[in-house]
């Protein structure tokens, strides 16, 4: 639905590269490195995961959800800012923000 699964895949490999560096090179335990590479993968993923989860369902947004669509439209910087997240360069947590919306919401 929003496409990220090849840059996340790019990305993630990049990340367990780096965490069976450190097992091989003896720096930490092939426990404790995939553990981390897990988290942080995780963390990177977790908000875009949940926002496209959200579109597959293919249901009309929340309510609250469908008042920040209308106030983002004719919003130069909050049409730029939602394109973003779906283009996978600002995290869906950061736009969702709730000092984001009310400053969306505020400007409409």
């Amino acid at each position: 639905m929003t496409a990220q699964g090849i840059s996340d895949a790019f990305r993630d490999a990049e990340l367990c590269c780096a965490a069976l560096d450190q097992t091989f090179t003896a720096r930490r335990p092939f426990a404790t490195a995939m553990a981390a590479y897990q988290h942080a993968r995780d963390a990177q993923v977790l908000g875009m995961y949940e926002l496209t989860a959200q579109f597959a369902t293919l249901a009309p947004p929340p309510e609250e959800v469908q008042r920040l669509l209308a106030a983002v439209a004719g919003n130069r910087e909050a049409m730029d800012a939602f394109a973003s997240v779906v283009a996978g360069t600002l995290s869906p947590v950061e736009f969702f923000d709730p000092t984001n919306i009310e400053h969306i919401l505020r400007a409409a």
